[in-house]
């Protein structure tokens, strides 16, 4: 009787879980597994989306794996039922395959529960590359054997050869791995998955028994380990179940003690509701004072933004105008409300001085709003509406509300009058300054070559002129000749000025006859200029009279090898230089009249001593007629008596 039982069972585990009898009986233990894992992969998928947990993300792909091995196993079995095929060859290669699918889902599902249950991310991760790289490692050398076995040895199948046992000796190992580490572990979840890997390992442990006897038991072996197999499967789905049991016991929980809470909160503010009907009305009391007191406050500082004369306005960290005052809207060129939401950089300060584009990420005000640094200066340039611009100074100060940056300040006025004078008292200073360095040069001699070249060093250094020359009037007042030259390496003065020029040709004759300062083009001119010079290397051509006491005594000349335009203050100081130099070329002259003189003095007191050292009237009629071609500055003299 008992063996007849132990019978019926084996026959209807057989019919549930497949074994050595007919193929049919493999349909359930496959479909079954493969439902199953579909099961448990779509439960990990919604939890997945729902909460993004990293136990999930690998479980996904352990019951993927699991049910890509099973529902294959059902459609071949179902293939060899339909065909009548005992055996397919295309079937028989793919059964490494398969066994890499399944040793490869145990991996991945037992590495989950690790991480999960141990919290140990390194241990799973090191679980799991050791796990996949033998699950690798195995498929490449049973599917490459068994490549080149199959076609001698048709007759043989997968699971009679050492392929075999390498997948399901390592499936052994890494299952009694993963209990191994889990029984560090506590509490419910351990139990059940440290049970369900168990059971999968009995399952590896049978197939193994199988093989050692050379499945001599295989009618029951098989039954018992397929079931076990199966068996496994909804205990993994049973820690689904049972967290979600926990996570609504948990809810409830939470829902009681919020309303335990809520009651509590009820009875005490029930309690406390005439004493805080009392509060009520002071703070009422108190709220409409403080609303007086800031409608107050608000008139006060509209009135102050709208009757102040600079320039006021706020910003967001962005950039954009949140309040414009009047002054502000009226330099800019627009109405209040235009401004308001518009960017502050785009609208009014998008532009260089030299009209380049000014990247916001490169302008201080800008970067003032991100970061809540407070800034002042007057070196930026504000545009208008119109397109026109001016000079600010302005002030920038970061808005902080509960701690926290939310904007900016910025208190400007327009400066452009104050620049301008400031430019015209730098320019001022400078030509002063030009006119005081010309004086010293020319305080420094009496000597009339030494001047001119002193003075026309520094000319050419304070006006940054490439070249320039002095020509002074001659005696007949017809021409001029060229008394000193500068520039372009001080080449030879023949070669790069005409020595005598008239008093009434090119720009030299004009600057004497207008007696102003003269500019001109030198592309105007032929090769050789009137100006005096060579102007194949010159562009600009500039001279200006030298007077001194009122009398035009020559003229000076500069040039420049760029296209230059000079400005009213430089001809302005240019004009004065002319007269420096103009007044030190008489004084030179007047010092060199008076040595002429000097020196006649002292020649004729000479010639008294001389003619009144003798009496001898041949003597004195030599010294007479000697010290007489000295003073005349004669070859010879001759002495005639009456």
């Amino acid at each position: 009787m008992g063996t007849e039982l132990l019978d019926f069972l084996i026959l209807l585990l057989e019919q549930v879980a497949g074994g050595p009898g007919p193929v049919e009986n493999d349909l359930p233990r496959f479909g079954l597994a493969a439902i199953l894992f579909a099961a448990l992969f779509l439960v990990a998928w919604s939890r997945q989306r729902q909460f993004d947990l990293p136990r999930e993300k690998l479980l996904l792909w352990g019951f993927g794996l699991g049910f890509t091995r099973e529902f294959y196993m059902f459609i071949r079995t179902a293939t060899r039922i339909i065909t009548g095929r005992e055996h397919d060859l295309m079937c028989s290669y793919s059964e490494p395959v398969e066994h890499a699918l399944l040793l490869a889902a145990m991996v991945v599902i037992a590495g989950s529960f690790l991480r999960y249950i141990l919290d140990d991310e390194r241990l799973s991760r090191r679980y799991l590359r050791v796990g996949i790289g033998i699950t690798v490692l195995s498929y490449l050398v049973t599917f490459w054997w068994w490549l080149q076995y199959l076609p001698e040895h048709p007759e043989i199948r997968f699971h009679q050869t050492w392929s075999a046992w390498l997948f399901h000796g390592a499936s052994f190992v890494l299952i009694a791995g993963a209990i191994f580490h889990l029984r560090k572990g506590k509490g419910w979840l351990r139990n059940v998955v440290m049970l369900a890997l168990f059971l999968f390992l009995l399952a590896e442990t049978g197939i193994l028994f199988n093989y050692a006897t050379e499945r001599a038991y295989r009618y029951v072996i098989c039954p018992i380990g397929n079931s076990l197999h199966l068996l496994a499967i909804p205990i993994l789905g049973y820690v689904y179940l049972r967290e979600q049991a926990i996570e609504r016991q948990l809810a409830e929980d939470k829902l009681v003690a919020y309303r335990d809470h809520l009651a509590e909160l009820v009875d005490e503010r029930t309690a406390a509701l005439p004493e805080t009907n009392v509060q009520l009305q002071g703070e009422i009391v108190e709220r409409i004072a403080a609303e007086g007191a800031l409608e107050k406050l608000s008139r006060q500082n509209e009135l102050i933004l709208q009757s102040a004369g600079e320039g006021i306005l706020g910003v967001d960290r962005e950039g954009r105008h949140t309040f414009v005052n009047p002054a502000a809207a009226r330099m800019f060129g627009y109405e209040p409300q235009e401004l308001i939401g518009l960017p502050s950089h785009a609208t009014w300060h998008h532009t260089r001085p030299d009209g380049a584009p000014y990247p916001k990420e490169e302008c201080p005000l800008h970067t003032g709003y991100r970061t809540g640094a407070s800034l002042s200066g007057d070196d930026q340039l504000f545009w208008r509406k119109d397109g026109s611009n001016f000079s600010a100074e302005y002030n920038s100060m970061p808005v902080l509300e509960d701690g926290k940056l939310t904007g900016a300040v910025i208190v400007f006025g327009d400066i452009t009058e104050r620049k301008q004078a400031q430019d015209e008292l730098a320019s001022r200073n400078g030509e002063l300054a030009g006119q005081n360095a010309i004086a010293a040069t020319l305080s420094q001699s009496l000597d009339l070559e030494t001047i001119l070249n002193a003075a026309l060093d520094r000319v050419l250094e304070i006006l940054a002129m490439d070249a320039g020359g002095i020509y002074l009037l001659d005696p007949d007042g017809e021409t001029m000749t060229l008394q000193a030259y500068k520039g372009l390496g001080s080449s030879a003065k023949a070669g790069a000025a005409v020595q005598q020029i008239r008093m009434n040709e090119g720009v030299l004759g004009r600057a004497m006859a207008e007696n102003r300062p003269v500019v001109l083009d030198a592309a105007e001119h032929p090769s050789q200029s009137p100006s005096g010079f060579i102007i194949e290397d010159f562009q600009t051509v500039v001279s200006t009279p030298l007077v001194s006491k009122g009398w035009v005594i020559g003229a000076l000349v500069l040039n420049s090898r760029l296209s230059r335009t000079v400005p009213e203050q430089l001809l302005s100081l240019l004009a004065s230089i002319g007269q420096q130099i103009g007044l030190a070329v008489e004084n030179a002259h007047l010092y060199q009249q008076t040595g002429r003189w000097a020196n006649g003095m002292a020649r004729l007191h000479q010639a008294g001593v001389l003619l009144g050292s003798s009496l001898d009237t041949a003597i004195i009629y030599d010294h007479i007629t000697e010290q007489g071609a000295m003073l005349l500055n004669c070859h010879v003299a001759k002495l005639y008596l009456w």
